[in-house]
């Protein structure tokens, strides 16, 4: 058996027109909006500590359910200044919430370049990296890249926006 239900209007209680979130319709596995940031301004390490790059973009989910899809192109530069079999960046990724901050990702090693065969040698690239974040909150979150050099041979350096090369930052909240 069917049912029908037909009405004119629905109205809150206060008298006013819902949405399909207020009742509880629509709106699941949507995109809530769409936060883009690019940065030109370059960020250089030797160091195997990591330290912030300037690729930072916030966004304020509508839900605690929400998810973030966090998609960031890094415009990069290897750099070794002797003979070396390999150079090697490291980068995590970081959200801070309230002043609070959480790494919720660290490459291993990566990105790197094997075979350098050269005293001066570089490799300059357009590093994707792609993840999904479940914040569960409703504040503001800030998503950072932070960068050092990695277990490599040799001399090293890790740029991010190496000659001002853009990179740039997506960040989308998907409606749960």
């Amino acid at each position: 058996m069917t049912s029908i239900i037909k009405v004119d209007n629905i109205q809150t209680a206060a008298g006013g027109t819902p949405t399909a979130s207020s009742l509880g319709i629509g709106g699941v596995g949507k995109i809530g909006q769409v936060v883009n940031a690019t940065t030109t301004t370059q960020t250089q390490t030797t160091s195997s500590t990591f330290i912030d790059s300037t690729i930072v973009a916030s966004i304020t989910p509508s839900s605690t359910s929400s998810k973030i899809i966090i998609n960031i192109q890094m415009f990069c530069q290897l750099f070794g200044n002797s003979v070396e079999s390999k150079v090697i960046g490291k980068y995590q990724l970081v959200r801070t919430i309230g002043g609070s901050a959480t790494n919720i990702f660290t490459s291993n090693n990566n990105p790197r370049f094997d075979d350098f065969d050269e005293n001066t040698d570089f490799f300059m690239f357009n590093f994707p990296i792609l993840h999904v974040d479940s914040p569960n909150t409703t504040s503001a979150c800030e998503y950072k890249i932070q960068i050092a050099s990695g277990d490599g041979t040799g001399n090293s350096r890790f740029s991010a926006q190496q000659d001002s090369q853009p990179s740039n930052t997506v960040l989308m909240e998907v409606l749960a």
